[in-house]
């Protein structure tokens, strides 16, 4: 079975850390390049330390990884498409048992530098004696990377099977609709399953964090959950942008001012995040607290939409998004979020006036 593996190598494992060199160097100097050569050994042992002690600390290493798994299925399913690697369906015809243990080595694989991380955590935990955490940590990257192999088998094998889709019904709007309740209207009919499954995902990242035991008020908590939650419409937000590439490319030409289109759209994500926001209340967050983290984050998401007016590619958006969020979850554990708060507006409307009016739509949305 070697055989396969290095082709499975050559087909995801080598093209995934060529294509992302970037990125690896970018974590590479956040974690080694900003600190002091005498300082990186302790540095890292207050990270470590931090995850092993800290619950939202934990659960905010747990997110990264999340998102880093998303991206290694988001790029393998891209490779998978490729028209020359085709013939990788083929390993279709091993038994289930060989095909599984080949995509669990393959997404081992691709998570090399998180095993590498976890390897120096589990470590010293077990070295502090903090079985619980090491015990979490193992059972949460287990079960990822079973869940990613086992996902991966179900891909090679949906040629070969019926394929079983969950489809939600639509939600027709057959009456006119003022512009922001369109962009809601083309969700819940032609994205319904998207659309659920993202709200779902925010208003359990909202509920869990919730749950954190505190013995005093902390906003952050709040926001922290609303983060994991913002992070997860983030497809959301690129299927928006391809259907205005697609369909309202007309929307140019239209006499409209560009703040009033900004202000359409920040509308649009306003009404989006309502149940995100009646959650927050109804657990007795701060109604002065309350109104900055909707504005907070209505402009978290009208960012993430108006970059995409450079240039809609789903890979570099994932990037983005993952270095996005991890500024964002860093500025909000530091208690200056008030201060991204107008900068999420502003750098939104500067993205905005820059590059809406270029008319070439992307091949993404095609």
């Amino acid at each position: 079975m070697l055989s396969v593996t290095k082709v499975l190598c050559k087909v995801v494992v080598a093209r995934f850390y060529e294509r992302n060199a970037g990125l690896f160097f970018v974590v590479f100097y956040l974690m080694f390049g900003i600190v002091e050569s005498n300082q990186i050994i302790s540095y890292h042992q207050s990270l470590i330390y931090a995850t092993l002690t800290s619950a939202i600390f934990q659960l905010m290493v747990f997110g990264v990884w999340l998102l880093y798994s998303l991206k290694c299925i988001q790029f393998t399913a891209e490779q998978l498409r490729q028209p020359q690697n085709q013939f990788v369906f083929q390993l279709a015809l091993l038994t289930q048992s060989q095909l599984f243990i080949q995509s669990l080595q393959l997404i081992l694989l691709l998570h090399l530098p998180v095993l590498a991380y976890t390897f120096f955590i589990i470590t010293l935990g077990i070295g502090s004696q903090n079985y619980v955490s090491v015990g979490s940590i193992i059972v949460f990257q287990a079960g990822l990377y079973l869940a990613s192999a086992q996902w991966l088998v179900y891909r090679l094998q949906a040629q070969h099977l019926f394929r079983f889709k969950i489809e939600l019904p639509q939600i027709r709007w057959n009456w006119p609709k003022p512009l922001p309740l369109f962009y809601i209207g083309h969700l819940t009919t032609q994205l319904p399953t998207v659309f659920f499954f993202a709200k779902v995902a925010s208003l359990l990242c909202i509920f869990g964090f919730l749950q954190i035991p505190v013995d005093h008020y902390e906003v952050r908590i709040a926001i922290l959950g609303l983060l994991f939650g913002l992070a997860s419409h983030s497809v959301v937000v690129f299927e928006l942008r391809k259907m205005e590439e697609r369909f309202l490319l007309f929307m140019r030409t239209i006499p409209i001012s560009l703040l009033n289109r900004f202000l359409y759209l920040a509308i649009t994500y306003a009404i989006l995040l309502v149940p995100e926001i009646i959650m927050l209340a109804i657990n007795h967050v701060h109604w002065m607290d309350l109104i900055g983290i909707y504005f907070f984050a209505v402009g978290f998401l009208l960012l993430s939409h108006s970059q995409l007016f450079k240039k809609l590619d789903n890979e570099k958006y994932l990037q983005w998004m993952l270095g996005f969020f991890l500024i964002s979850f860093m500025l909000v554990l530091f208690k200056i979020y008030w201060v991204e708060l107008l900068a999420l507006w502003l750098l939104g409307y500067h993205y905005s006036a820059k590059y809406y009016y270029q008319f070439e739509a992307s091949s993404e949305a095609n």
